[in-house]
């Protein structure tokens, strides 16, 4: 009877000495994830690579962890473990939207369209913004403009980033007059106001193409009044001031510029 009592209480001693120790690891994995996504958001990607890794060798099931992991992979452009560990994060959560967002973005940037396009087709919402707006990069890729216009078309504006506007704009210019074109390069206008490649692009086109001198002026002075003084919105600035005629204009500009490269 003792005997058994003894050993009875000697394998419960075991279970709770083993149920700490898992307790201890847990916790450790949790310090160092914590210090790793710390160190990422402070951009030392180095430091929170080394602190993942010793979360994922205690404890490798862990969705946020291996996302973190892809994250700084991908961003040191080992593009062959980011793809590892996202695919290790789908495996414990298939429909991790964030996940298949990333490596859908991978695959595109990779020029593996195939691939980004079966991605989508996993998603709970293949149909969103943002996966019509890879879908309407890809076939702007193939050369393939109306459909690619139909995707682009389907997408609230407000959703686009401003490369991708820049890429819908070339598309309508292909397809469409230069009414519609005019009208699309005014709606970049209000959605990427003090953005400064839009501002530079639609002051060039509104200039060359339709010669509306008062609206690139508008644009360009609006952008340096907010943005302060600007070398290569300057030089467009003068160049404007030229092309509608108003050299006194264009030359006091240069001028401008030629001051900003003076020492203090």
């Amino acid at each position: 009877m003792n005997n058994k009592i003894g050993k009875f209480i000697l394998v419960l001693t075991t279970v709770m000495f083993y149920s700490c120790t898992s307790l201890k690891n847990t916790k450790e994995a949790e310090y160092s994830l914590l210090r790793g996504i710390n160190l990422c958001n402070q951009g030392d990607l180095e430091g929170a690579l080394k602190e993942y890794t010793t979360s994922y060798e205690i404890a490798p099931e862990n969705t946020v962890l291996l996302k973190e992991m892809a994250f700084v992979y991908y961003n040191f452009e080992n593009y062959g473990k980011a793809e590892e560990f996202w695919k290790k994060a789908l495996e414990l959560s298939p429909k991790d939207d964030e996940v298949i967002k990333n490596m859908t973005t991978m695959y595109y940037q990779k020029g593996e369209f195939q691939k980004a396009l079966e991605m989508i087709k996993t998603s709970y919402n293949p149909n969103s913004d943002y996966f019509l707006q890879i879908k309407g990069l890809i076939e702007y890729q193939n050369k393939n403009y109306e459909k690619a216009c139909d995707y682009l078309n389907k997408i609230d504006k407000r959703n686009m980033d401003e490369n991708t506007y820049r890429v819908y704009l070339d598309i309508i210019n292909k397809l469409y007059d230069n009414e519609r074109y005019y009208s699309e390069l005014e709606k970049g206008k209000t959605l990427f106001n003090g953005q400064k490649e839009y501002t530079l692009l639609y002051a060039k086109e509104i200039t060359e193409r339709f010669k509306n001198f008062n609206e690139a002026e508008q644009a360009l002075l609006g952008y340096l009044i907010t943005k302060g003084n600007d070398n290569d919105i300057l030089k467009i600035l003068s160049w404007v001031y030229e092309q509608s005629g108003d050299i006194e204009k264009s030359k006091d500009t240069l001028e401008l510029l030629e001051s900003e490269k003076l020492p203090a």
